[in-house]
C-alpha cells in the first residue's frame, strides 16, 4: 500500500538540513516532525517498493487506492496545491510500481481512497488468502 508516502519523519534529536527547511512540515509529536515529500520522491518510493517486493520469498500483493491515501477536505493536506502534488506523486508511484513489479505478484487497484472500508476489507481478504498459502 502507498500509505505514508506523503511525508517522511525527522527526529528532534538532530538538526533539520537546509534542503528541507522550505518544505511544508509540522510537528507530529514532541519527538519528530512530518515533512512533505515531493512527487519525485513518492515516485521513487514506488520503484523501491517494487524492488523490495520482487525479492519476496512468500505470497506478495499490492492493493492500490486510486482515489488517494486519505487526505480529504479539512485535513492537513487539503489545500489545492498540496492535493495536486500528492496526486502527481501517487500517479508516479503507481506508474513506477506497475512497470517494475514482477507480474507474478498480485496487483489490485480499487477506485476508493485509503480510508474506505472497501479498501480495508480487500487488504484483509488478500492477507487472509496469503496466510492460507
Amino acid at each position: 500500500s502507498p500509505g505514508g508516502t506523503e511525508v517522511f519523519m525527522w527526529g528532534n534529536d538532530r538538526p533539520l538540513p537546509n534542503k528541507y527547511k522550505n518544505r511544508p512540515r509540522m510537528w507530529h509529536s514532541a519527538l519528530h516532525m512530518s515533512i512533505d515529500t515531493t512527487a519525485r520522491e513518492v515516485g521513487a518510493v514506488g520503484t523501491l517498493m517494487a524492488d523490495k517486493l520482487n525479492s519476496a520469498k512468500g505470497p506478495t500483493a499490492v492493493v492500490f487506492p486510486l482515489q488517494g491515501i486519505g487526505w480529504k477536505p479539512g485535513s492537513l493536506y487539503s489545500s489545492p496545491e498540496r492535493a495536486a502534488a500528492l496526486q502527481k506523486g501517487l500517479a508516479a508511484f503507481r506508474r513506477n510500481i506497475k512497470n517494475k513489479l514482477n507480474p507474478e505478484i498480485k496487483y489490485i487497484e480499487l477506485d476508493v481512497d485509503f480510508n474506505d472500508p472497501i479498501y480495508l476489507d480487500t487488504v484483509l481478504e488478500v492477507f487472509d488468502d496469503m496466510m492460507k498459502k
